[in-house]
């Protein structure tokens, strides 16, 4: 294991159900893995270690449903070069590291792992800090091992053991760097690795939301808020649901994930719960509902886009209606419907396995959908999304018959819901790929502005684009590892303002609500986040905004128990609606955008005068938003711009235009133009624009000749 260990250090792998996976596909690296790691379980290794079951007291006679919150602090003399924090918790916990949330979980015979590098400081006192819930009897325990890998080869294994510390109270700064726990006990062992009623546990790598019946105690919220269970979901008859949206009675509606049906559920304005009721129409497995037109719309899982209605107009929902719309299925499937900003259209939602239908002809940005990548790439070494390409998940805009389509929006790998603030400005929250943290090309968990023609980049295995991609846009904010579910605006949410306007967004995995406040930036915005309710288990799967200004959330997914939980606001501040607008510089900056937006299609009339100003703007999104409207503008119209341009930005721009719509025939004109560029009159952001036009170029009209070759090879020497 130490020689396979540091043979592995040197190579590019991936960490996935806790074993190591190569991503080299040559027969040599394969068998070398194979021969080191391939099928040593998660209990071989820990076995290793000396890491020991511990808690406050004996596991026989731990408290029923209390929770234990340890500390264990260690210095690194190093930098460190790889991280792997193991943990097993009967039954659950809640892991930081210097004050970073970096796990949760809910089932220890499913333990966690994840690479933690990212959350250690290069030297000094380092602090892992663990809340432990135990609420399913009185046998309880913690389980950890953290192996740290430092650049001067020495390997630092932090084990569960008699030196941890515990309070059953909470300390101000309990989890943050520098919290001094003298005033704490000593960790109580309750034996080695293997002991009963343990054994030796399985080999998971992700939580997974087991029963949630005991869930309400161990809720957090923000302070001045309350949450209540109003509901647990008989899984016998009604399911699991996933999807929740309001009717026009102010009824609530939901979505069993299988076969059960849908459900509507009558609250009173004190939160009590009435009645339950299934629908009598064939529907269910919705991802996404919502109510418009006069119907109930519902995008189910492998099927389609559905319409009930009352044909009666006895105020019941008594037919279906099977509308045009994709079929995609599983997880990565059909999402959201929702009501566009305008009340017109709809959008809909679809995850990066669910392929565009043919039947759609309308797209804000080039429906040649191209991977554009320069160097190859490697597919996932475990085969998921292998063989999927651009242009990922995707949003379009479609008409209340379903039977006009437009794409909007693409490059997500798996967002599932969608909102849309009270300025007209919509978001979603896109996926990670958890089996590639630690790799250059992970990309964490993302809200993202979703704005006409905007592509965010997705690519399959290692070829997913950084986000500094001139041709894609950047995320609001980053949030990190998880499993995107529901997105719902606070508006209309009996909340202060703050809380009005923030943006809701779900993780399954974590079992937390963000609360996403949005900062106008130029024409677009940048984000802060703060956690908004967490719990574990707490496997939250949609929300909406009542009409009695709560927000009700559902709990659930693959089959897990699940409930609904109405959120209200107890504390001082005003309720009253929100009022204000954005100032008048970011109103300016949004106008121009939405402008060039306008021109986001074949047929609107010619721009080149209007979008070529703002081809070189310092605003990322105005300048993304008139290179598509140029896109959208006949080549011959701008190219001769393009390859006389000084605007240093404008040419970087145009030439990207060029390589996604022009012909090869003005293919040494376009290099020419980009060698003009003096790289000493750039930013880094220009320089990277610069590169990427380069690649387009290569990509798209293959190789230049001789002389170019050793001209741009000159040009880029001194980068």
């Amino acid at each position: 294991l130490e020689i396979g260990s540091k043979m592995l250090d040197q190579l590019n792998y991936s960490l996935t159900k806790n074993r190591y996976e190569c991503i080299f596909h040559g027969p040599i690296w394969t068998l070398i893995i194979a021969i080191l790691t391939l099928g040593i379980p998660f209990d071989s290794v820990r076995a290793q270690t000396g890491a020991k079951w511990i808690w406050s007291t004996n596991k026989d006679e731990a408290l029923p449903n209390e929770t234990v919150y340890f500390t264990r602090s260690f210095d690194l003399k190093d930098k460190v070069k790889s991280a792997q924090l193991y943990i097993s918790c009967d039954n659950t916990f809640t892991a930081w590291i210097n004050g970073q949330k970096v796990a949760q979980g809910a089932d220890w015979n499913n333990p966690v792992s994840v690479n933690v590098s990212k959350f250690m400081k290069a030297n000094g006192s380092q602090l892992l800090s663990i809340k432990g819930g135990n609420d399913n009897g009185n046998t309880a325990g913690l389980l950890v091992d953290l192996r740290v890998s430092l650049k001067n080869g020495k390997i630092l294994a932090i084990k569960s053991d008699g030196q941890w510390k515990w309070s059953r109270k909470v300390s101000k700064g309990w989890n943050k760097p520098g919290f001094n726990s003298k005033n704490w006990a000593n960790a109580n062992v309750s034996g080695a690795y293997g002991i009963s009623p343990w054994g030796k546990i399985g080999s998971g790598s992700k939580p997974s939301a087991p029963d949630n019946k005991k869930i309400s105690s161990g809720l957090e919220i923000a302070k001045g808020f309350k949450i209540d269970k109003i509901y647990d979901v008989p899984k016998s008859n009604q399911g699991s649901w996933v999807a929740l949206t309001v009717g026009p009675d102010g009824k609530l509606l939901a979505s069993d994930q299988g076969g059960m049906g849908l459900f509507e559920i009558d609250v009173d304005s004190d939160g009590n719960l009435k009645s339950v009721e299934k629908l009598p129409i064939d529907i269910s497995g919705a991802q996404g509902m919502t109510w418009a037109f006069d119907s109930l719309y519902a995008h189910v899982n492998g099927k389609g886009l559905y319409r009930a209605f009352d044909k009666d107009n006895d105020g019941q929902l008594d037919s279906v209606e099977m509308l045009q719309g994709p079929n995609g299925g599983g997880e990565h499937g059909n999402h959201a419907v929702i009501l566009t900003e305008d009340k017109q259209d709809l959008y809909v939602v679809a995850g990066n396995h669910t392929s565009v239908p043919k039947f759609i002809k309308k797209s804000r940005i080039d429906m040649d959908w191209k991977e554009d990548l320069l160097l190859p790439r490697q597919w996932d070494a475990r085969g998921h999304a292998r063989g999927r390409l651009a242009p990922g998940g995707w949003i379009a805009r479609i008409n209340e018959e379903a039977n006009d389509w437009e794409i909007v929006s693409i490059g997500y790998r798996n967002q599932y819901d969608v909102a849309i603030n009270r300025h007209g400005d919509m978001f979603t929250y896109d996926a990670d790929m958890e089996w590639d943290m630690g790799s250059p090309w992970y990309r964490p968990t993302r809200i993202c502005h979703v704005t006409s023609g905007s592509e965010f980049g997705w690519r399959s295995g290692t070829g997913k684009w950084p986000s500094y991609f001139e041709d894609s846009l950047p995320s609001t904010v980053d949030i990190g590892p998880g499993c995107p579910t529901g997105v719902v605006f606070g508006t209309g949410a009996k909340f202060p303002a703050k809380y009005q306007d923030a943006l809701y967004v779900l993780d399954w995995t974590f079992g937390t609500v963000y609360a996403t406040h949005l900062i106008p930036d130029g024409s677009s915005y940048k984000a802060t986040t703060e956690e908004f309710i967490t719990g574990s288990p707490f496997p939250v799967t949609d929300a909406i905004v009542g009409h009695d200004g709560a927000l009700y959330i559902t709990v659930g997914g693959r089959g897990t128990q699940s409930a609904l939980y109405r959120v209200t606001y107890t504390g001082p501040e005003s309720t009253a609606p929100a009022t204000g607008g954005l100032d008048e510089k970011t109103r300016l900056a949004r106008s121009k955008r939405l402008r060039l937006e306008q021109w986001h299609r074949p047929d609107a009339p010619p721009a080149v005068k209007y979008i070529w100003p703002e081809l070189s703007s310092s605003d990322r999104f105005i300048r993304y938003a008139a290179r598509v409207a140029l896109e959208h503008q006949p080549v011959d119209s701008w190219k001769e711009k393009a390859f006389s341009s000084k605007n240093i930005q404008a040419v970087i721009s145009s030439i990207i235009a060029w390589a996604r719509q022009g012909d090869t025939s003005d293919y040494h004109r376009a290099l020419k133009s980009l060698l003009t560029i003096d790289l000493n009159d750039c930013d880094k952001g220009q320089i990277l624009g610069l590169l990427r036009a380069y690649s387009l170029c290569f990509i798209r009209h293959g190789e230049p000749s001789p002389e170019l070759k050793n001209a741009i090879i000159n040009h880029l020497h001194h980068i």
